[in-house]
């Protein structure tokens, strides 16, 4: 059972701090060796001493311009080597690329979070952002798909059974104006 990893993703809807421990109880529960948080949204977030768990190293998304918060945090478990893959990321996406060694190959990690606003502006990111948005990822995807073996977890905000319903984007993009 050594060769198993346990990952998983949730969007906790916000208010870390005040879900830290039933956060922690969960982890320690399903016995996660990673795990991804989205929808944190820690304000002010400092890099020399982010949010931590005990058993758990951080990894958190690349600072963006304009703005110190966090809307998504990654933990792996204490023993577990893993290293921060910063030349996959970008400043403009809320995600954390890590690298693990496979037992034969080398195995990559995308935790991601899509949001619909722009922190830099407080404002709903339209259509052609979104998509450049997703443009990126793609190219990171790419870059990675070279190395290794690839994992992506978390919250990508889409609806598959309303992909093609222009009804339900109108009321998302209303829903997520009115946050």
């Amino acid at each position: 059972m050594k060769n198993i990893l346990r990952i998983s993703s949730l969007n906790i809807r916000r208010g870390l701090y005040s879900k830290e421990e039933n956060l922690f109880h969960l982890i320690q529960e399903q016995s996660c060796d990673i795990c991804s948080f989205s929808e944190v949204d820690i304000v002010d977030f400092d890099e020399k001493k982010p949010f931590s768990m005990e058993g758990f190293k951080t990894f958190f998304p690349l600072k963006r311009t304009g703005t110190n918060t966090k809307r998504l945090i990654c933990l792996v478990k204490i023993g577990i080597e893993a290293k921060q893959r910063d030349d996959l990321m970008s400043e403009h996406l809320s995600n954390v690329w890590i690298e693990i060694e496979g037992i034969n190959q080398k195995v990559l990690i995308c935790a991601i979070y899509r949001e619909f606003n722009d922190l830099t502006s407080s404002g709903q990111m339209n259509p052609e952002q979104q998509v450049e948005k997703l443009e990126i990822l793609h190219t990171q995807i790419e870059k990675a798909s070279k190395e290794g073996l690839i994992l992506i977890i978390g919250d990508m905000n889409i609806d598959l059974e309303k992909w093609e319903d222009l009804n339900y984007y109108q009321k998302n993009k209303q829903k997520n104006t009115n946050l």
